[in-house]
């Protein structure tokens, strides 16, 4: 027996996305700030601002868009670390989300 048990997610995260950003703030400091999205919220407007943000390529310090929610310690982060998006759907499977933001090439399509 386990020293804990698995629980299906409940009917208000279903079909959602949870959106983790990992950024470093001016000390050093790891920070994490996961915001859930629900499915018509990110799919009409958060995507189209992940992308813009994953463009930048790590450095966020002039990012500025209020549809993403970016870690903040005493001052807001500076550089991305990483960016991890999940969707649960409405069984309550859990799916990883790989965001397009113009780093694969488009050729790749056509194979």
């Amino acid at each position: 027996m386990h020293p804990f048990k698995l629980i299906e997610k409940p009917e208000s995260q279903r079909e959602t996305y949870l959106v983790r950003i990992i950024g470093i703030a001016n000390d050093g400091v790891y920070v994490v700030k996961a915001t859930r999205y629900s499915k018509q919220q990110f799919e009409s407007k958060t995507i189209t601002a992940l992308q813009e943000l994953l463009k930048t390529q790590h450095d966020v310090s002039e990012f500025q868009n209020w549809e993403i929610n970016l870690p903040y310690a005493d001052d807001p982060v500076h550089e991305l670390e990483s960016v991890e998006v999940e969707y649960t759907d409405e069984t309550g499977k859990v799916w990883d989300v790989e965001v397009d933001y113009g780093q694969y090439d488009e050729d790749e399509d056509d194979e």
